[in-house]
């Protein structure tokens, strides 16, 4: 057999009667009259006899409006009621110790913790959203994560702060600086007051990860000038090879083509040679003038052969 889940429909004209008037704890008869008597009813629902009047009389004006009359009566009552549960709620937050005016930190609170040697998860937890850790315990807060709107951030930060515990982020006791670094490291914020008496303090704000996190990126730093500098050096020593070479190059041409004016040279005097040499023979047995003007003739011939045939080596 197959049972179906019937869910009651939502009545408007009930909601809003029980909105003005309480629970009525009555039914009616055709929606406009109640059916007990009103002794009856101020007994079951601790109503009076006029508070019942009064009610069947609002049920009786409810009845006689449109759906959309009633919707638009249901939507503000709705919108009261959430005005109405957001006061109460704050008035209820407000009314906790932890946030009476003695809970909160001041400039002295800060002034004062900013000079211990360490602070346990609890304390930082408590200074980081701005109270006095002598007036907030976490033993409190505890049973009031769903109602108090502090004890959840409260609880929702000690939460990451004992995960970076146990990854060894952070100790059970820090300096500080280092658990100061953590938050600021976390993107979470933090009161100024406090930042600035840590600042005052002249507390280095570091933890190991902030300190890698800054050698590395020195590291980083120093090896791109490293390798700049070894492209710089490679590139000089390219240029000056490249010069070297054609220097070499350029020397090399000059002393081939000293070499060939010198093998021009050579052949052009053991011509002028043989071509002295032949006049020499052709002339022996001639009678020459006693002043050796034929001689001196045929020397300035050669002489002159031999520099217009042989150009000047540079």
């Amino acid at each position: 057999m197959v049972f179906a889940l019937r869910f009651p429909s939502f009545d408007p004209i009930e909601y809003l009667v029980t909105a003005k008037f309480g629970k009525v704890l009555a039914s009616k008869s055709d929606g406009l009259e109640i059916q007990l008597s009103p002794e009856r009813m101020a007994r079951k629902g601790g109503l009076t006899k006029q508070k019942l009047e009064e009610a069947a009389a609002y049920r009786r004006e409810l009845a006689s409006k449109s759906e959309e009359e009633l919707s638009g009566l249901v939507s503000a009552e709705k919108l009261q009621q959430q005005f109405i549960a957001k006061i109460q709620a704050e008035a209820k937050e407000k009314s906790h110790s932890f946030n009476k005016p003695a809970a909160f930190a001041n400039i002295r609170t800060y002034s004062y913790w900013v000079k211990a040697a360490y602070w346990n998860i609890d304390e930082a937890t408590a200074l980081f959203l701005g109270r006095n850790p002598e007036r907030v315990k976490l033993k409190w807060l505890d049973s009031l994560r769903l109602v108090s709107t502090f004890a959840g951030e409260f609880l929702a930060l000690h939460e990451l702060m004992s995960r970076a515990v146990h990854m060894k982020q952070l100790g059970h006791q820090n300096s500080p600086g280092h658990v100061v670094a953590w938050v600021q490291r976390n993107r979470i914020e933090i009161p100024l007051e406090l930042t600035a008496e840590i600042e005052a303090h002249g507390i280095q704000v570091a933890d190991w990860k902030t300190c890698y996190d800054l050698a590395e990126s020195k590291v980083d730093k120093l090896a791109e000038e490293l390798q700049g500098a070894r492209e710089a050096n490679i590139n000089g020593i390219k240029d000056h090879t490249e010069f070297i070479s054609r220097y070499q190059n350029d020397h090399r041409a000059i002393c081939d083509a000293y070499e060939q004016k010198a093998k021009e040279r050579e052949a052009m005097i053991a011509e002028l040679q043989e071509t002295i040499s032949g006049l020499a023979k052709s002339s022996s047995g001639k009678e020459f003038s006693p002043d050796g003007r034929e001689q001196k003739t045929l020397l300035k011939l050669g002489s002159g052969l031999f520099t217009a045939t042989i150009p000047r080596m540079r």
